[in-house]
């Protein structure tokens, strides 16, 4: 975008930088062994690196951290608290720390986990300083019905839809973290990232002197889609307080793997832009990106498309036509032409009004097919005129008009491939040229010189793809829980693929309800043995004064009794219910790309966070209770209250298992119990497993 408008010579600010303040970045610090700050600058080279490895233009680079940004967030807090906006009052809510952002249990995924992360909220409560941002919601819903303030027109009918619903007002400022930019009005707190961070698009153009007025608004504040919110309602809120017109945001979509799935670091498919730029070279990267995927929208990635690109367009048709023309003008020409005739069958592919608006319109893909189609004429016109046949002037003249031909796509490609331009001019000796330039026939001179392959050929070989592994998992049992008698065998199932049924298991269902109803109710040997397993475990809340509780293995017995059949939930879940039924052994199962590092079996302090299964609020947890927790949160309380947040359901990759037993249960028993759930797990739903 910047290079485009430096191209039809207007004046461009292009600014980039770093957001350096708030939890999220006060917890990574203090997990890297470092400072807040020391953090932030230990970041910011790998950051201006892959703007170096892309040749991206930049006019600014800024850093919240900088004195000139915080004087101006200060000052366009004092303009808000001016106009009567901010007042003290107390926040309580669910808040990801990876958005810095406050959910409802309405917009929280499953009411518990963050919608974009997937991750369980915290539930946070403290004094707050707010924002009268619900003051601007009649304005902002006339603004973006009336103007085209956010691009594309989907993320428009988005915004739209959730301002039609109640806008609260926002938090502002945070009294239990210190890093941050001090709060004004009082020394407890400090500014909220979002009412420090979007603030950097003024500070990077000095607000509020002369470069603020030659830029403001932003013609294209670039943001990712899935803070469009933030960077439209929040951000404009502040603004209209403030007194200031607002920008126009352009949101870009996701790139997917060629599967069209997510890339994220714990699927383990994110694909490194550094490793990208020194296989392929950033110019095919860039060319790949806005060409292949209509921006603002997401798109698909795979090696084997760039590659295609990079070989059917680059190399066969700009690089060729490169190649071709330099290699005749030095032939036919002994490297150099004077100016010629413009032959106008030639140009008449030069749609010159349709780039500019397509480019114009953030319409990338479709600026580059018109682009393509000129150089395709190009190739066109030398295989129809075959200059390698013609001498003296009919020659020069084919070959002018090919050499104004590549000269008036470098310029017009520049915006996407600059250090390809550049390698152009070098080798036909073409100076610089603007929009105003891509004109035939305003070509002077042609020198070749150090004729080279703009873009060399690849190859690409598919490997088989490995399987993804589930990422690693411990299950480890606190010495408190082992003296009680209770026992762990564990297991991982990978690259499962779960259906709501399978009538092969739905059979098995019902003969394993048939064959243990006998041992559920009767007085024999199996029905002995199980009761004295079920002893076991209650024998363990006796010991830890929890009363009038049940368990997941009394609660499937009671259900055969009643009903005499197996719930059906989803194939997965229902083999190992058939695995705990059989032997009357808990059972637990959890989605590992849902829980937060490993599982531990631990007696409660009271302070953990809980939400059973099919609930949304948090539930209160006593001391001295037994559960099952992850790194944020408990995910089975009692042997049989399960979390929301990490239960296993059809679209659930990788699994994590466990059977629990007692001092009534061997080992043998347990080891066979777990070797059935994975046998079962993998013959209904696919996948391989292995024991922990």
């Amino acid at each position: 975008m910047a290079r485009w408008h430096r191209l039809k010579g207007e004046k461009v600010h292009f600014s980039t930088g770093l957001d350096c303040h708030g939890q999220k970045i006060a917890e990574k610090a203090e997990a890297a062994g470092k400072s807040p700050q020391e953090f932030v600058n230990a970041m910011e080279p790998l950051y201006r690196k892959l703007c170096s490895d892309y040749n991206i233009s930049f006019d600014d680079f800024i850093k919240t951290t900088e004195e000139r940004h915080k004087k101006v967030v200060r000052e366009i807090f004092k303009r808000v608290n001016e106009k009567g906006d901010i007042y003290k009052g107390e926040y309580e809510g669910l808040y990801c720390v990876d958005c810095e952002s406050f959910y409802t249990e309405t917009e929280a995924e499953d009411g518990v986990n963050c919608p974009v992360h997937h991750s369980p909220l915290r539930l946070m409560k403290e004094e707050s300083y707010f924002f009268k941002m619900s003051k601007y919601q009649p304005k902002l819903l006339e603004l973006l019905e009336k103007k085209a303030l956010l691009v594309p027109v989907e993320r428009r009918k988005e915004m739209l839809n959730r301002l039609r619903r109640p806008l609260r007002d926002l938090s502002v400022s945070r009294s239990k973290l210190k890093w941050g930019i001090p709060f004004p009005i009082d020394s407890k707190h400090i500014f909220f990232v979002w009412m420090d961070a979007l603030i950097n698009y003024l500070s990077t153009v000095d607000y509020p002197n002369k470069k603020y007025n030659d830029f403001w608004p932003a013609d294209a504040h670039v943001i990712g889609r899935d803070i469009v919110w933030h960077h439209t309602v929040i951000w404009w809120s502040i603004l209209l307080s403030a007194g200031i017109e607002l920008p126009r945001v352009v949101s870009h979509g996701f790139i997917n793997t060629d599967a069209g799935d997510k890339m994220s670091k714990v699927a383990g498919n994110v694909i490194d832009p550094h490793y990208l730029s020194e296989k392929f070279g950033a110019d095919s990267v860039r060319y790949f990106f806005l060409r292949e995927i209509p921006f603002g929208f997401d798109g698909q990635f795979s090696e084997e498309s760039l590659v295609q690109r990079h070989n059917n367009e680059l190399a066969n048709e700009l690089g060729n036509l490169a190649s071709r023309v330099s290699a005749l003008i030095e032939k036919k020409c002994n490297g150099s032409l004077s100016k010629q005739k413009t032959d106008p069958t030639l140009f008449k592919a030069l749609n010159l009004d349709k780039i500019s608006d397509s480019y114009d319109s953030f319409q990338f893909n479709r600026a580059l097919e018109e682009i393509f189609a000129f150089i395709g004429a190009g190739n066109k016109f030398v295989n129809d005129q075959k200059p390698w046949g013609l001498e003296g002037k009919e020659a020069e003249k084919v070959l002018y008009n090919l050499a104004d031909c590549l000269r008036i796509s470098a310029i017009l490609l520049e915006p996407v491939v600059p250090s390809t331009c550049e390698k152009i001019n070098s080798q036909f000796g073409f100076s610089k040229g603007f929009l105003k330039d891509c004109k035939p026939g305003l070509l002077e001179k042609v020198v070749v010189s150090n004729p080279r392959i703009l873009f060399p050929k690849l190859e690409f070989k598919k490997q088989e793809k490995p399987e993804p592994k589930a990422r690693k998992i411990s299950v480890v049992v606190d010495l408190q829980v082992s003296d009680l008698g209770l026992k762990i065998v564990s297991g991982v199932v990978e690259n499962v693929s779960i259906k709501k049924k399978h009538e092969g298991l739905e059979k098995l269902k019902e003969r394993t309800a048939g064959e243990t109803l006998p041992a559920i109710s009767g007085s024999g040997k199996e029905a002995k043995t199980r009761q004295l397993i079920r002893k076991g475990y209650f024998d363990v809340y006796k010991k830890l004064n929890v009363k009038n509780v049940t368990n997941s293995v009394e609660n499937l017995d009671e259900l055969v009794m009643r009903s005499g059949q197996l719930p059906q939930i989803n194939t997965a879940v229902d083999a190992y219910n058939v695995v705990s039924l059989k032997y009357g052994l808990v059972v637990g199962c959890h989605d590992i790309d849902r829980v937060q590092g490993d599982l531990r079996f631990a007696i409660t302090s009271g302070k953990e966070r809980f939400v059973p299964l099919g609930e949304r609020q948090l539930k209160p947890v006593k001391a001295g209770e037994f559960a099952v927790l992850d790194a944020s949160q408990i995910v089975c309380r009692l042997d049989e209250k399960q979390c929301d947040a990490t239960k296993v359901k059809e679209a659930t990759k990788h699994l994590v298992f466990y059977v629990q037993g007692n001092r009534e249960t061997s080992d043998e028993l347990l080891q066979k119990a777990a070797n059935e759930i994975g046998e079962l797990v993998t013959k209904f739903c696919g996948g391989k497993f292995r024991l922990l």
